[in-house]
This record gives C-alpha cells, sequence and structure tokens, in this order.
C-alpha cells in the first residue's frame, strides 16, 4: 500500500502538468541554419610555398556536399588529366593527376555553390586556394573585359585562355596554360601569373573543353604576345593594364544548306548560312513543277511558290547552290508539316499586305500571297480625297506596275501628294495567281507622310582614322533603322556632317563603322589570317527624335 501510494500522487500531478502545458507550447529545432560552410583548415596552407604533395585537403566546419566540381572547380595551370574529388566526412581531397611543376604557383578556383552545407544546402562563395611548388608566389596580375566586336556589349561566360606558346594554332589544339572564365559584366582577372609573355584568346566554348576548334564558336584575340609584370602593391584597380577583347564569329567561307521549311501549301523556304548566287531545284521522280524563287533581302533564303495544286504527294528533288548539292523531300501543293494556326496568309482568297501610311518619297506597293499569272488593271480604282476642302474626285492618270521579276509585287504609279488622302479599290479576281487563287475585293485607304510626320538628326562627326564609314541610327533591338554611306574622300579632313532628314519619331543609337574594305557592310575577322573585325563605334547616349524637330549633336568617333 504504501508503494501504491508513493507512485499514484507524482503521476496524478504529472498528469494535471502534461494537461495544462499542452496547448501553451509547441517544440521545434531552434533557428535555421543560414551560415555557409567555412574552410577551417588548409593542407597545405593558403598560400604555402615549396608545396609537393599533390593532395590538397580542405576541411570545412560542417558536413558538406560537393556540385559538378569538373564543371565548377577551374585549376590553373590547367591540367592534362582531370584531377580526383572525394569527400570524406568534413574534408575535401583534391588530387592533382599532372605531376607538379617546378617554380610554379598553383590556383585553385572553387565557384560559389560547388561546396553546400549537407542539411540546409547553403551554399560556400566563391573560393581560391593558392599554393606554390617554389620559395615564393609568383605575383603579376592581368585583368580585361571580352565585347561582341559588333554590339559591344559585354559577353558572359567566355573562355580566357593564356599560352606561354607563340604558335596560331595553340588554342586550336592544345590547352591552355592558364584559363578563366569572364562574368555578367564580361570581365576577368588573372592572378598570382608569372612574370612572362602570354597568348591571350577568348572562346565562346560551346562544347565546353577550352579550346578553338568549331566553326561557329566565337573568338577573340590579341596579335602579339602581353608580358605581364609584378605590380606595386597598393595600386589603383583603375590603374591596372586592362586588355580589351573583341569577340567575333567567323563568316564560313562555303556555303551550306540548313533547312527547308513550309508554313502554307505551295511554299517552301530554304535557308543557307551565306547568300547563294546559285540556285537550282530539280525533280527526281517526275517532270519538274512549275514555280517561281524568291531570294529574301539578305541572300540566304529562297522561297519558292508551287502552282500545280495537284502535286500533293511526297516528291524528291535534287537542290544545287553555289558550291553543293543535297537531296531534299517534300510535298510540292501539300499540307504543310506542323502547320501553325494564325498565319498571316491563309483561306481560299488571294490574301495581300499593304501599309496604310506611307513613308515620304516611296510610292503605294501591294504584296500578294502567292505570285500572279495575270492582272486586270481596269479593275483598279483610285480616289484622292483633299485634306483641306475634302474635295474628292476620281484620278485616271495612274499606273499599276507589274515586274514578272517579281510577280507578287505590284506598284502603284502616281505623283502622291502629302497633302491628300487616298483610297484604291481592286475590284474581285482582278489579280490572278499562278496557282489559280484570286483576290476578293480589295479597299485600301492610305495617306502619305508629310513631314510633319518626321523629325532629322544632325551630326557633326570627327574621325580619328581615314576609312570609308558607314553611320546608322539603330532602335532599341539594335537593329538599322537609317544608314548613310560616307566615303573617306568626302570628308573635310578628319570630319564630316551626316544629316538624317526624315527619321521616325522615337529613340536611337548612332553606331559607327570603319569599313576598311569598303564593301559597305560589317566585316568580322580571320583568326588564322591575323585579321580583326572591322571597328564599331556606339555614341554613349541614345538620341530621342521628335517629330518637327532637328536634333543637333557633335560625335568624337573613337575608333581604332
Amino acid at each position: 500500500m504504501r508503494i501504491k501510494g508513493f507512485f499514484a500522487v507524482p503521476l496524478s500531478a504529472a498528469l494535471l502538468l502534461l494537461g495544462g502545458c499542452a496547448t501553451q507550447a509547441v517544440l521545434n529545432g531552434g533557428p535555421r541554419d543560414t551560415e555557409p560552410p567555412k574552410i577551417v583548415q588548409s593542407e597545405p596552407a593558403l598560400e604555402a610555398t615549396s608545396v609537393s604533395n599533390p593532395v590538397i585537403r580542405l576541411r570545412f566546419d560542417e558536413y558538406v556536399t560537393l556540385n559538378s566540381p569538373t564543371d565548377s572547380v577551374r585549376i590553373t595551370p590547367a591540367q592534362q588529366k582531370a584531377p580526383n574529388y572525394q569527400l570524406k566526412g568534413k574534408t575535401l581531397y583534391i588530387t592533382l593527376r599532372d605531376s607538379l611543376l617546378p617554380n610554379t604557383t598553383y590556383h585553385i578556383d572553387m565557384q560559389g555553390g560547388v561546396i553546400r552545407d549537407l542539411n540546409e544546402g547553403n551554399p560556400m562563395p566563391a573560393t581560391s586556394v593558392v599554393f606554390s611548388t617554389g620559395e615564393g608566389l609568383d605575383s603579376c596580375q592581368l585583368s580585361g573585359i571580352v565585347k561582341d566586336a559588333y554590339t559591344l556589349q559585354p559577353v558572359a561566360n567566355a573562355c580566357v585562355l593564356l599560352y606561354t606558346q607563340p604558335e596560331d594554332s595553340c588554342p586550336m589544339r592544345n590547352l591552355s596554360d592558364f584559363f578563366t572564365l569572364t562574368d555578367k559584366q564580361g570581365a576577368f582577372s588573372f592572378n598570382h601569373l608569372p612574370a612572362r609573355p602570354f597568348k591571350i584568346y577568348a572562346v565562346a566554348d560551346k562544347n565546353f573543353n577550352r579550346r578553338f576548334d568549331q566553326s561557329d564558336e566565337g573568338v577573340a584575340f590579341l596579335p602579339d604576345s602581353i608580358t605581364v609584370i609584378p605590380e606595386a602593391k597598393g595600386i589603383a584597380d583603375s590603374n591596372r593594364r586592362q586588355i580589351s577583347l573583341l569577340m567575333f564569329t567567323e563568316k564560313p567561307e562555303t556555303t551550306r544548306f540548313l533547312s527547308c521549311s513550309s508554313a502554307e501549301k505551295g511554299i517552301h523556304k530554304f535557308a543557307f548560312n551565306l547568300p547563294s548566287d546559285t540556285f537550282m531545284l530539280q525533280a527526281l521522280d517526275k517532270a519538274n513543277p512549275a514555280f517561281h524563287a524568291e531570294k529574301s533581302m539578305q541572300g540566304d533564303t529562297v522561297t519558292i511558290y508551287f502552282f500545280d495544286t495537284s502535286r500533293r504527294s511526297v516528291e524528291r528533288f535534287l537542290l544545287r547552290f553555289d558550291n553543293g548539292s543535297d537531296t531534299v523531300t517534300l510535298s510540292p501543293y501539300g499540307e504543310p508539316v506542323g502547320k501553325q494556326r494564325g498565319q498571316t496568309y491563309g483561306g481560299k482568297s488571294l490574301e495581300y499586305k499593304a501599309a496604310n501610311k506611307i513613308e515620304i518619297g516611296l510610292p503605294l506597293t501591294i504584296t500578294f500571297q502567292h505570285p500572279l499569272c495575270s492582272i486586270d488593271t481596269t479593275a483598279f480604282h483610285l480616289t484622292e480625297i483633299s485634306r483641306k476642302d475634302k474635295d474628292t474626285q476620281e484620278v485616271r492618270d495612274f499606273r499599276i506596275l507589274w515586274d514578272t521579276a517579281q510577280p507578287r509585287l505590284l506598284t502603284l504609279d502616281y505623283p502622291l501628294q502629302s497633302r491628300c488622302d487616298y483610297r484604291l479599290l481592286v475590284k474581285d479576281s482582278a489579280c490572278v495567281a499562278c496557282n489559280g487563287m484570286h483576290n476578293d475585293s480589295i479597299n485600301i485607304s492610305f495617306t502619305i507622310k508629310g513631314k510633319k510626320d518626321y523629325g532629322q538628326t544632325l551630326f557633326r562627326i570627327h574621325f580619328p582614322i581615314t576609312a570609308d564609314y558607314i553611320v546608322q541610327l539603330a532602335d532599341d533591338k539594335n537593329n538599322t533603322r537609317y544608314e548613310y554611306l560616307l566615303p573617306s574622300d568626302s570628308l573635310t579632313g578628319d570630319s564630316a556632317v551626316v544629316l538624317f532628314p526624315h527619321v521616325t519619331e522615337g529613340k536611337y543609337r548612332l553606331r559607327i563603322i570603319a569599313d576598311k574594305n569598303g564593301n559597305r557592310r560589317w566585316d568580322t575577322g580571320k583568326y588564322l589570317l591575323h585579321i580583326q573585325p572591322e571597328p564599331v563605334y556606339y555614341a554613349p547616349k541614345t538620341f530621342e527624335v521628335k517629330n518637327r524637330w532637328t536634333l543637333e549633336e557633335t560625335i568624337e568617333a573613337t575608333l581604332k
């Protein structure tokens, strides 16, 4: 009895206490760990000298994970054999399989996130481990930026390579002695370099092998070696030597057929990597169908319009172009593969495009969906409406021009006035396409822009070198909207005045190209010939053009 009483009282009190506490507190694991892992011990020690052991041991203050070290750990000098990475408990072992070079400073750069803590996944920031096999650390530095040679925008994740060998073939065949990647601003830096000459390159390394070995990879280079020397301590970053590399993708030498696509019945587009001067399409199994071939403005796309609507089966064709040939399979007038909805052209009637506001000095043009085989010019009626007194009169002395070399295009030949509005009526079936399609009734109301619909820009430009120049106004997507060709013999000394008289209201960038070979376009460089891309200059600010205003600016074009 004494024993039972002894246990009964405390048990009842305990139950009461538990019941009262159950609604007052919730147990948890404490505050969340937000601290990243830290290296607490390194062998060899950071910036150690006279190192001979190829195994680097890094101990962390907590258990960690290792994420994609092959992609996220950079070791210089570059290793011919991939290092081994092994994680044991809180310690990471990095074993260099290449023999350590004498009197050499090694740099092991670990990108942010390659090391994370085990429980919360907090990433360790980018960290470097530096040691030397000699008696001291190399102390030279080199930094710079990689930009696109045409847009002058920074190139992120470009692979910057340093070679001690002077041969031009090195980046195409060998791994570099030192390498790094550019950041989002296109900037790069090398630390602890030896004092010696280097050849420097930057590559858009698409296959991640640290070489320039693909024709579509961008490349940048300096033609001469650069010698890095130790810098005095305390020197400001702004006074350090900054290397500027301009990356370009070489224009290919050989024309290649890329693809054939179709978005509408009877229309097939053939794409090439270069403008093709010659084009031939020959049926292999049947008589050749009738078609019209139309080149794009750039010349690298040829659009075929087939006329025979009965040719719906799949056929084989021989395609010949500049310096090559290929065999293609297509259905001349069958349903296109993967047809998209909402196409500009479609339906049973012959569709067309025409602008409602015509740029000053240009005629009204009508572009049809398919090439025309006949037009009835008597079915076209033009009306002119005076804006001042609203007087309306029918115009009789106009012509409709139709060039069989451009059978989809009709041009209105008439001196249009900006003080008038116009309406062009075209009767049903006045235009018949080669495939039998014809137009519904067409009603086009249009006007001609006047001077009040434009602004103008006047640039006084000073040039640093004698060359032909291409002066352009580009929109916010860097597309050329207006262009002015400026031969070198038109310069007054080292200056010129460039006037764009009819500029649509908007914001523009001024781009200037030094056209060194006089072919009226920007040219890339050629790596093996040591040819740099043609220099490009952008004015440092955006220009806003307003209607009825003249923008005047003086430009100091810094091209080299």
